[in-house]
This record gives structure tokens, sequence and C-alpha cells, in this order.
């Protein structure tokens, strides 16, 4: 027995073609959502990169500068030279001094000063400039230890004197924090 079926004024037929394209245009509308998202995140990236990429070009600057500064005061002894002066006196007997040269590539020279002596002052002047004259084309510096309490006020007046002379008379000789004219 067959059976046929007949359409009854029951029956209804749905059309599912019109909701298979909204369904499309719905998934349509997220891939691109999805993509501009993408593109987004992927400039945003881009821009990170390039960002990591001058902070790296950056360190590599810095440290190029850092190599060349220690590679300088690793070397500075051998571009400026450094002549430390002390003059001490004797606590027992205060007309006994003693003027102390000595500069960092090992010169060390001593003047004793008995009492008002100044032929003592003329032989520091005249071992600085010889110094001086040896390293004409470097940078002397020439530091008194001021402030300290080994060193009479009239040794310390008068070698001061010296120096600031020396820094007139010669270009390349500087008094340790003295940046103007004597006074």
């Amino acid at each position: 027995m067959r059976r046929n079926r007949r359409n009854g004024a029951g029956d209804t037929v749905i059309d599912l073609t019109s909701l298979l394209d909204v369904i499309f245009i719905i998934l349509l509308a997220i891939f691109v959502g999805q993509k501009d998202n993408y593109d987004k995140q992927l400039e945003e990236a881009e821009a990170r990169e390039a960002a990591a990429n001058q902070n790296v070009q950056a360190a590599r600057t810095s440290k190029a500068q850092y190599d060349n500064l220690k590679d300088t005061a690793d070397h500075l002894n051998e571009y400026v030279y450094i002549i430390s002066i002390s003059a001490v006196f004797d606590e027992t007997d205060v007309k006994k001094r003693t003027i102390s040269l000595m500069s960092d590539d090992g010169m060390e020279m001593s003047y004793p000063l008995i009492g008002s002596d100044t032929d003592a002052y003329d032989d520091m002047k005249d071992g600085l400039e010889e110094y001086i004259g040896a390293h004409s084309g470097s940078p002397v510096i020439l530091a008194l230890n001021s402030d300290d309490d080994d060193i009479l006020y009239r040794d310390e007046k008068k070698i001061s004197d010296i120096l600031f002379s020396l820094s007139s008379e010669h270009e390349n000789v500087y008094v340790k924090g003295h940046t103007g004219e004597a006074k």
C-alpha cells in the first residue's frame, strides 16, 4: 500500500533561505570585526616592537658612551697630571716644616723649611716649573692640601701664591678648586 500524503490545509512549509542569509551576514560582520581587532592588535604590537628597537639602540649608544668614558677614566693619568702638595710642621718645633710634592706618576719631592727660610719656596717653585715643562702638552693640576690642621697659615698663603703664579704663567696649569684669577 502506498501512502500518499497530500498537503493539507494545516501543513505549512517553512522557507529557511532568508534565515540562512541573515546568519551569513551576521557571521560576515563578526569576521570583519575580528579582522579589525586583529589589525589593531598587530599595529600595537608593531609599535611596541619599534619602541623596543629604539630602546635597544639607545642602550647600545649609552653603552658605547659609557665604554668611552670608562676608557678615558682608566687612562686619565696618561693625559692629566696631578700634583698633591702638603706642608706639615713638627708639633714639637713649628719652625721645622716640610713641603712635600707627590704626583700620580710617581714623582716625589721634599723641601725642608726651617724658620723663615724662603729658599725652600723658591726651590719648590723651580721643581714645579721643571715638572710642568716636562709635561707641557698635558694639563697639570696643582692641589694644595688646604684646610689641613698640619699646615701653617703662612705656608699655605705662600704656597697658594706660588701656585696661582704658576697657573697664570703656564696655559696647562690649573689650581684645584680655583677657576679664576688669584685675588
